[in-house]
This record gives structure tokens, sequence and C-alpha cells, in this order.
């Protein structure tokens, strides 16, 4: 094997940490070598470095950019608000970066990221690494050997835990509207209605949400899309409050002109699971469930997803799920809010990039 990649991680300890084990992720494949971790707090700090066997820590991000001539920066917290700053640092450092999800509170922020990695000619990935795993592709697969039939529809479900609605939307909708796009291409149109109670949600509910996930507001969320290939597809999350997480009903189901085939959450069963029968009715046993085995942990995930970045980095391609992906998948969430409020279809891609809770309109402010 030739000479490792070098990689900074990002984390911040109480304040997003290191995302869904990113740092451990990356730390497993072999062609990584995790020359720092920077992290404020000093007892996470060393808690990463242990895992990942980083040669130095940094109490600050910028310091070790500084530092450090490094390939790959890793940015781990799930808290957003501060994604944009150490991206863009990063990229101008010279860095490819791998970012968690969502990239950005806004597709503003998001353009402006993937504007600077364009300038810096870097490769920016984003963290919806299910795309990655085998079970997704066998997935994938079964839908396109043709024994279901035709895909016609595609419905996302969210968790519909105490976070119903949009915070159950923005956490965890970014994971099926990337999946939705991997089947039916691009999304071209959504309807969406938000709703609180048995009211329609407006736009003065707005809230923050927790984890600087940044604005979101109702408890229950439906919405509609048409994609480019013709399937049509939905996401949906309503206030069931159902916490137990193996009864969560969290999974994408393609149903086809003859069959059903349904992808659930790794923590459930982990199981890609099939009917040959389009319609299913009380009492239908006709269920089959296909060898499949999600990863252990999270850091299973991004190591799937660590492999193909480094892949691209050294074969100059976008990684499998790039921040142009991850772009689409907040822009499909953002529709939502965007039809809901002005009580109509719209198209996609949105050509408003601000945040569609957001009071203020960017273009008319100075």
């Amino acid at each position: 094997m030739g000479e490792r990649l070098r990689a900074g991680i990002v984390g911040h300890g109480g304040h997003g940490n290191y995302g869904h084990q990113i740092d451990a992720g990356f730390a497993a494949e072999p062609r990584v070598l995790v020359a720092a971790v920077a992290d404020p707090d000093p007892e996470t700090r060393a808690a990463s470095a242990a895992r990942t066997r980083a040669q130095r820590q940094y109490e600050s991000w910028a310091e070790m950019l500084s530092h450090e001539d490094l390939d790959l920066v890793l940015v781990c917290p799930r808290w957003i608000a501060g994604h944009e700053e150490v991206v863009v640092a990063a990229l101008r450092a010279g860095a490819h970066v791998y970012c968690e999800k969502p990239l950005g509170q806004d597709l503003a922020q998001v353009d402006r990221m993937l504007a600077e990695a364009d300038r810096a000619g870097r490769l920016l990935a984003t963290a919806l690494p299910a795309v990655h795993e085998p079970r997704f592709r066998r997935f994938t697969d079964l839908l396109a050997s043709g024994e279901l039939g035709e895909p016609l529809q595609m419905r996302g479900l969210c968790k519909w835990d105490h976070r119903a609605g949009g915070e159950d939307l923005f956490v965890l909708g970014g994971h099926l509207a990337d999946a939705m796009r991997r089947i039916g291409g691009d999304a071209v149109t959504c309807a969406g209605y938000v709703g609180t109670g048995t009211k329609p949600f407006t736009r003065q509910e707005a809230r923050q949400g927790a984890e600087e996930i940044g604005l979101v507001g109702g408890d229950r969320v439906h919405a509609t899309y048409t994609f480019e290939r013709g399937l049509v597809g939905t996401i949906e999350s309503w206030p069931c409050a159902i916490e137990d997480r193996a009864e969560q009903p969290y999974r994408l189901e393609v149903h086809c002109t003859r069959g059903i085939a349904v992808l659930r959450a790794p923590y459930a069963d982990g199981s890609v699971w099939y009917t040959r029968k389009p319609v299913v009715y009380a009492g239908h046993d006709d269920w089959c469930r296909l060898d499949t085995r999600a990863p252990e942990s999270y850091a299973g995930y991004h190591a799937h997803a660590a492999a193909d970045f480094v892949d691209a980095v050294l074969e100059g391609r976008p990684p499998a799920c790039s921040g142009r992906d991850g772009a689409a998948a907040i822009e499909m969430l953002h529709a939502i809010y965007w039809s809901h409020l002005d009580g109509q279809l719209v198209r996609l891609p949105l050509d408003r990039r601000w945040h569609p809770l957001s009071e203020v309109d960017p273009r008319t402010t100075a």
C-alpha cells in the first residue's frame, strides 16, 4: 500500500461531539492516518485521540489547520451552526472534506461551501452513509431486477417519536430524501403540508430546533414529490410518540406493480423485506426476508463511507455521497415548507436559497 492520507478530525465535546462515530469510522480505514484531532473539550478530545490513534491534539480546529499538512478534514459535530466556517477553512487549507449531515442550516450556506470546493479543486462529501452499505445495494438490486415489477411509489417514514414534525424531518428526513433520489432521480416537484395539531402551521410558530438543527415547526409533516424517472414519493412524520426504537416506523418502502420492498432501520431488525403482492391486507404473511445484515455500529457505516471517500480522492472522482447530494436532500426538505407556506406546488431546484422559516428575504436586505 502507498502512503496513507493524513486526516485531521474536528470534534466538539458537548456540542455535537463526533457525530455518529465519524472519527472511529475513518480511523478503521487502513489508507487513512489520523494526524490530529481538534476539540475544545479536553476529555472528549483525549477520548477521540485514543480511539483513532491520533498523532497530535489541538484545542482549536484553526490551530490544527495552521500547523498540519492534511489531505482530509473530517467535520464531525452533529450541531451544524459552525459547519460552514470549518468546511470553508479546511477547503482553503487544501484539504478534502467529509462533513456530518446536514451540511448547513440553509441552502445559501451549502452553496457557499460547494463554491469553495469548486474553487479549491477539492472534494466535499456529506455523511448520508446508508448509500454505501451492502444492504442498500441489495435493496436497489432487488428493485432493478424487475422481480417486483415497475417501481411506482416510494414512501419514507421518519421515527414519529417526541420530535415528530419538523424536528423529526430535519434530523432524519435527509436520509430518506437521499435514498429516494438514488432510486427515482432528482425530485422535480413537491407538495407539502405541515400542521400543528389540527391546524395548518404558520411561520410565526417557527422555533429553533435542538442541537442547532435550525428553524423547525409543526408536529406533523407530509410531502409528496415527483421524480425525474417518473416515480412518486412521500416523506411523513406524525405525532405518534413512539419512543421504543425497535417499534419506530423509520424505513423506506417502494411499492411496485407486482410487489413491495421495505428497507428497515438498522436498529430495528436491519432487514430488507419484500412481498410479491402489490397490496397488503390484514393477515397477509407472504413476506420474504433477504439475507442482509446492517453494520453493527455507526462507525461501521462511516467505514464504508471512508473507503469510498479515499477511493474518490485517489481516483479523482466525486464521492458516492457528495456535497451536492447533501444539498439536494436539504432542498427536498425545505421545499415542503415552501409549498405549505405558498399554498401550492413548488418546483425543484429551488430559486429561494434561504431558510423557508426565516422572516427575512435576504435579497431585500443590504
